[in-house]
């Protein structure tokens, strides 16, 4: 019998894991698949690197650097390179530099004067968003309008959905998916001052490591040593009058006084429903939806990038108009990313946008609306291909109302099922800084036996906004 079983070796299981080990719990992790880390993973093709899901952490976040220095990881990290700290804006074929300050903001193109000025007016126009009193979460689109007018709003929405999740705006919950976005309203200079001071969903900085965010994950299974199980998928669990039993597909059977769910939602769900008392609702669980994205990985030759750090588009009503949500230009951000003379982009479309067209294609395809956005109308040759992959993954949509839902299940739970958490990217936020943050917290809570909602780390937290980067 172990005090804790963490069930899950993702970012989300390992982070737990490590905190509770720190705190001098006795912890056993246990992962279905041979290899951990989950949606994290950094991939050699080649001479070239990619990462198949979260590509960067956010720079100088109190929890993620805690976690790197107790794993003796901060020789290791690399830092963004200040000259591609921009995004571009794909809109109406023609791509426009996203502003990062208010002088660049009003000579900016990509929206009308008028719809600049009543944008940089919001601190004057909007008072404070009471989101609880309104009754309501509304969704980010409908919260920007109202904060940034229609044509700003409906503009920033976008970049900003699209972007982070690859959803549309009008799916998205504001503080479900953006937390800090509205507590940011209710500062001095507003959402507008957030998005064009470099504080907030346009920081400048994310960083990395030297070989990936696959040496992250590495560190932490190295640290946890003996107290983690590969290749062990559970098959049923049980709660006793001790605590729990946790029973592997393999037969063996395993005690423990707490258990950690560090799951997908999908996955949870029926571990969960095996021990769930009839009572307990736990429907908000298997009813959480997810965006599905499909990114294309290229590692190109003869290919000139832009200065930044990648491209968003905004959706057109236009017949033809491109798939392809967006791209990244990773090696303008982190060194060893491409040999020398060469570049390495991903490029993400939502899977069911992509979903007739043979993988084997995709490349030739994401490389064609590449240098459409960067040069329209140049001739696209698919020997500039040197490297390529194509990985479709799963993001939670965090739609209108999910935190609430989240949170009701977990006070639920809290009563019905004492001793057994949830932590995930589900309930944390997608990014790995939240992730790691909520995870950290899901790890103080079993240590020390409160009843908090594990939900709080994430809702109080300072942290910045989502990225794409995540």
């Amino acid at each position: 019998m172990v005090e804790v079983i963490v069930v899950g070796a993702g970012l989300s299981g390992l982070a737990a894991a490590d905190a509770l080990t720190r705190l001098g719990t006795e912890v056993l992790v246990l992962e279905a698949r041979a290899r951990v880390g989950g949606d994290i993973r950094t991939v050699e093709v080649g001479d070239f690197l990619f990462e198949t899901g979260p590509w960067a952490v956010r720079a100088d976040d109190p929890q993620f650097d805690e976690l790197v220095r107790g794993l003796d990881m901060a020789q290791r990290m690399v830092r963004s390179d200040a000259r591609a700290a921009r995004w571009y804006a794909l809109k109406d074929d023609t791509l426009w530099p996203v502003p990062r300050s208010a002088a660049e903001f009003l000579r900016s193109p990509l929206l009308s004067l008028r719809g600049r000025l009543r944008a940089l007016a919001e601190p004057v126009l909007v008072g404070r968003e009471e989101l609880e009193a309104q009754g309501h979460e509304p969704d980010l689109r409908e919260f920007l309008v109202r904060r940034l007018g229609d044509e700003a709003g409906a503009l920033y929405a976008e970049l900003l959905a699209r972007r982070a999740h690859g959803a549309p705006a009008e799916v998205l919950g504001t503080e479900s998916a953006f937390p800090t976005l509205v507590r940011g309203a209710e500062g001095r200079l507003g959402v507008v001052g957030g998005l064009l001071s470099g504080d907030g969903t346009t920081r400048d900085d994310v960083v990395s490591f030297h070989g990936g965010l696959s040496a992250l994950v590495d560190a932490l299974a190295r640290s946890l040593g003996r107290h983690l199980s590969t290749s062990s998928p559970v098959a049923e669990l049980q709660r006793g009058a001790g605590g729990w039993r946790v029973t592997l597909e393999s037969g063996e059977a395993l005690s423990a006084g707490q258990i950690v769910l560090a799951l997908p939602a999908a996955t949870a769900y029926p571990l969960l429903a095996m021990c769930a008392p009839e009572r307990l609702e736990i429907d908000e669980l298997r009813d959480v939806q997810h965006e599905r994205i499909t990114n294309v990985h290229l590692g190109l030759d003869g290919v000139a990038l832009l200065p930044g750090r990648g491209i968003v588009t905004v959706p057109s009503d236009a017949r033809g108009a491109s798939a392809l949500l967006g791209a990244v230009f990773h090696s303008n951000i982190f060194p060893g990313r491409a040999p020398s003379g060469t570049v390495a982009v991903s490029c993400s479309y939502r899977a069911e946008d992509v979903a007739a067209h043979e993988y084997a294609a995709l490349p030739e395809r994401a490389l064609r609306d590449l240098v459409h956005a960067i040069v329209p109308g140049r001739a696209v040759s698919p020997r500039g291909i040197v490297a390529s992959f194509v990985r479709t993954f799963d993001v939670p949509r965090l739609g209108v109302g999910h935190a609430a839902r989240m949170e009701r299940l977990i006070q639920r739970m809290q009563r019905a099922l004492p001793g057994l958490h949830l932590t995930g990217s589900y309930l944390g936020g997608i990014e790995v800084a939240s992730r790691v943050m909520h995870a950290r917290g899901t790890a103080a809570l079993v240590h020390g036996g409160g009843r908090p909602n594990p939900l709080g780390p994430r809702r109080r937290s300072a942290a910045k906004p989502e990225d794409r980067s995540r």
